[in-house]
């Protein structure tokens, strides 16, 4: 049969206890952090003085525990919850000021107008006295890329009986043939023109004041070469070329193979030289140019072009503005 017992709370309630557990009747003042009481030796009566404190009589002992328990063990984390519906979209910020680098300069000033194109070619043009029939000589732009710049002297002769010059009357005038360290060109020609002759080439032309005995005061020094590759620009030496391809305009110089006559056998340019310097009527003086020209025909028809003519130390660059120096 179980005992019953009675607490006392303070002065103002009573806790049953049974089979050992305890029910408090909560007071209005705060409960302290431990329970004390005094319990009944003989009969287990329980009292508990509301502030803790006190002695117990003689017949009671004393029993204190915690009035709040022990922890308990943590427990599982929970699940995470769902999201929740986006936001609505703030409103937009104000535009920020524009930075010292960021406005865009002030214009600039207008640049002064470029000079008007002009024809720079000195003396060189059509030798007139020397063009036949339909022979043309132009300075243009070159469809395929010249060695010289953007242009090119271009010659065109309709057939066998028309001829085309061009050249400087004015500014060789005088000039030792013997002093022409080198000559030479350079060729634009097509299979065409090759299909037609073996020698359908342009040729470089030195009207010369001879000055070899027994002939007169003018002969032409024509210099005519093989064939170049078709529809490409070719460099030609005409001073160091090894073939007879130089030959001298007039009777006298074509009434004897010997005399490099452009009708006979022709000779090499130091033939040439060689030839005049045997034969140099001494009292007038060495050979000497009195023209330089680029020439074609009277002998085939011919369409093609001619840049980068070598005479001495200058090379002569055809533009379609003029003709310029480079050295």
């Amino acid at each position: 049969m179980k005992k019953t017992v009675k607490i006392l709370l303070g002065l103002t309630g009573t806790v049953a206890l049974a089979g050992g557990l305890v029910g408090v009747a909560q007071a209005t003042t705060p409960a302290p952090a431990a329970l004390k009481v005094c319990v009944s030796k003989s009969s287990a009566t329980v009292r508990m003085y509301a502030n803790g404190t006190g002695a117990c009589h003689s017949w009671e002992r004393t029993v204190t525990w915690n009035a709040a328990g022990q922890a308990g063990a943590r427990g599982a984390t929970g699940s995470t919850g769902k999201s929740g519906p986006a936001g609505a979209p703030g409103a937009n910020g104000k535009d920020g000021l524009n930075g010292l680098n960021g406005q865009d300069g002030k214009d600039g000033k207008d640049g002064q107008d470029g000079k008007d194109a002009s024809y720079a070619g000195g003396h060189w043009g059509v030798v007139h006295r020397n063009v036949i029939g339909n022979g043309d000589a132009d300075l243009a732009g070159a469809t395929v890329a010249p060695p010289l710049g953007q242009g090119a002297l271009n010659l065109r002769t309709g057939s066998p009986s028309d001829k085309a010059a061009f050249g400087n009357e004015t500014d060789f005038r005088g000039v030792p043939l013997s002093t022409l360290s080198a000559i030479g060109y350079s060729v634009f020609t097509t299979g065409e023109n090759n299909a037609v002759a073996p020698n359908n080439m342009p040729s470089i032309t030195f009207e010369i004041d001879p000055n070899v005995t027994g002939s007169s005061n003018y002969a032409s020094l024509v210099y005519v070469p093989e064939n170049s590759a078709a529809n490409a620009w070719s460099s030609i030496d005409a001073k160091a070329d090894a073939g007879k391809h130089w030959g001298l305009t007039g009777a006298f110089f074509n009434a004897q193979p010997d005399r490099c006559g452009l009708n006979g056998p022709r000779c090499t340019f130091a033939e040439v030289m060689a030839y005049l310097s045997a034969h140099n009527d001494t009292a007038q003086g060495e050979a000497t140019l009195l023209t330089a020209q680029i020439t074609k025909g009277r002998d085939f028809a011919f369409s093609g072009a001619v840049d980068a003519l070598v005479i001495g130390d200058t090379t002569y660059d055809f533009e379609p503005l003029g003709v310029y120096a480079v050295r």
